[in-house]
C-alpha cells in the first residue's frame, strides 16, 4: 500500500514539476495572416501598459509630516495618469528614527518612529480621498526603521 502511493505522489508531483520547467514552444494559429499577427502582438504587448503603473516615490525631511504643494501637485499629476478604477492604492511609509536623543529609550524611538510614518502615511490617504479615491481602496503600511537608515520616504503603489 505504501509502495503504491509513493507511486502515485512520484506521478502527481514530480512529472508537474519537471515538465514546467522545460521549455514550451509558441503555438501560431495558421488561420492568421502575418499583419494580424502582429497586430495581435501589439495588443498584448501594449495591454500591459494599462494594467500597471510605476509607483510613486516621495522624499521627505526627516521632521516633515505634512505634505508640501509641490507634493500635492505630484501626487495629482500621478492619480490623474493612473486609472484606479476597482484597484487597490497602498501606500508604503517610511521613516528615520530620531538621532542625537539621549533621553529615549530604544522601544519609544521606535514607537516614536513608525508613529510618525503612520501621521505621513494618514496624511496622503486623506489627500486621495479628497481627490475622489474611496476609502476602501487605500491600504496603510507603517513601515519600520532598519538599522538607523535614512529613509524618509512615501511609496505609493497600485495592486489589483
Amino acid at each position: 500500500m505504501l509502495q503504491s502511493s509513493l507511486m502515485w505522489a512520484v506521478i502527481f508531483v514530480y512529472f508537474p514539476v519537471t515538465f514546467l520547467n522545460s521549455p514550451v514552444q509558441a503555438y501560431e494559429n495558421p488561420r492568421l495572416s502575418k499583419q494580424d499577427a502582429s497586430k495581435q502582438e501589439k495588443i498584448s504587448i501594449n495591454s500591459n501598459n494599462f494594467k500597471s503603473k510605476s509607483p510613486l516615490f516621495i522624499t521627505l525631511h526627516p521632521q516633515q509630516i505634512t505634505l508640501s504643494e509641490e507634493e500635492t501637485n505630484i501626487l495629482k499629476e500621478w492619480i490623474n495618469n493612473a486609472s484606479l478604477s476597482g484597484q487597490n492604492i497602498h501606500i508604503y511609509s517610511y521613516a528615520t528614527p530620531p538621532i542625537n536623543r539621549l533621553n529615549i529609550t530604544k522601544k519609544s524611538m521606535l514607537h516614536n518612529t513608525i508613529r510618525k510614518s503612520f501621521n505621513r502615511a494618514v496624511e496622503v490617504k486623506k489627500f486621495l480621498e479628497d481627490q475622489g479615491v474611496l476609502e476602501t481602496q487605500i491600504t496603510l503600511h507603517a513601515i519600520e526603521p532598519v538599522d538607523k537608515i535614512p529613509r524618509d520616504q512615501l511609496h505609493i503603489t497600485i495592486k489589483n
